[in-house]
């Protein structure tokens, strides 16, 4: 006896799809975060941080530190001041103007390719370390860099370099999987990045 429907008994269901509309489970809502970052008091030492985040890099639950206004500072002190999410399990369910050290990257992404583009000396540790170092994607070889790529070509760039660090991580036994999160992200953004 056969088990499995076929399409004339799958339409006894009466469903219309004309019915249906997509819900977004993306929790992301950048104006909320904008006016979060602002509401802090604290955007200029935000975007230091967001800066050292994207070009310096963290991990391993480790922030490590920033410079501003002369001072050098711990990271994790400013965010435990302003409530940020910053060890939480990959994930996880957050509200649209929770911040995370991921979000600060994101909100600030036109500023960190904006400082790459004014410092040529400068260039990201994703770009260093993940990249074949071609020069013309090192402005825009950073994390948070996905949600400003316009070209399928800096998406394939961006794209191979999360291979690359995914590779890395996964050989060293440690949490990856950056890469699916792109193709999610691009997937979305309508851009080809294969």
């Amino acid at each position: 006896m056969n088990k499995f429907i076929n399409a004339q008994e799958s339409k006894t269901l009466n469903f219309q799809s004309s019915s249906f509309e997509l819900v977004s489970n993306d929790t992301i809502n950048e104006l909320a975060l904008l006016e979060t970052i602002k509401k802090t008091r604290k955007v200029e030492e935000l975007g230091c941080i967001a800066l050292q985040l994207s070009i310096a890099g963290y991990g391993n639950k480790t922030l490590n530190k920033y410079k501003y206004k002369g001072s050098e500072k711990e990271i994790k002190d400013l965010f435990k001041e302003l409530k940020f999410k910053s060890d939480n399990p990959q994930n996880s369910t957050l509200n649209e103007t929770d911040l995370t050290p991921r979000r600060l990257q994101r909100i600030f992404r036109y500023q960190v390719k904006s400082f790459l583009e004014a410092n040529p000396s400068v260039s990201s540790y994703l770009f260093n370390k993940y990249s074949d170092r071609n020069l013309n994607y090192r402005t825009i070889c950073f994390p948070g860099a996905e949600h400003l790529v316009e070209k399928d070509d800096e998406a394939r760039y961006l794209m191979q370099c999360y291979k690359n660090l995914d590779e890395s991580l996964k050989q060293s036994n440690r949490q990856y999987g950056f890469s699916e999160r792109l193709t999610r992200v691009f997937l979305a953004r309508g851009l080809k990045y294969e």
